[in-house]
């Protein structure tokens, strides 16, 4: 399922690092997403995942399952 291009906010090759109060990179912003509050926001958001982290990445079944908890 494709999200309209207006709802999908991610930004190719705008990946940039988050730092923490101490300036240590905490992690990288892989991108945003602005969604309605609707039950078909939850399936746009685990489909955003899997294109952000790709089909293969190992941490996959785990981060799109936090997602969905907290899209609903």
């Amino acid at each position: 399922m494709r999200m309209p291009e207006a709802m999908d906010q991610h930004h190719r090759g705008d990946e940039r690092p988050n730092f923490g109060t101490d300036g240590e990179p905490r992690g990288t912003l892989l991108g945003v997403i602005e969604m309605i509050g609707s039950p078909e926001s939850v399936a746009q958001a685990r489909e955003f995942t899997k294109r952000k982290l790709g089909a293969d990445h190992l941490a996959l079944a785990d981060v799109t399952l936090l997602v969905h908890a907290v899209s609903r």
